[in-house]
């Protein structure tokens, strides 16, 4: 069976004879709502590490035309 990422695509998935897949689902569906405040996290703390990298290299540049 394939890794479900999303929400949507727990809540769509169907499958047919596969029994233990109905009581694996609930399991699936808490693993993913326990990861999306993870995957929040992240993606907020990569745009801040980008932020950040932009800042400073605005900062070196300023500098390397203030020794000129």
């Amino acid at each position: 069976m394939e890794s479900l990422e999303t929400l949507e695509e727990l809540n769509t998935a169907t499958v047919v004879g596969d029994e233990q897949f109905e009581h694996s689902r609930p399991k699936l569906v808490k693993e993913e709502l326990r990861r999306q405040p993870k995957k929040v996290i992240l993606s907020e703390v990569r745009q801040v590490v980008q932020q950040m990298q932009a800042v400073h290299q605005h900062l070196e540049e300023a500098l390397e035309r203030s020794d000129s």
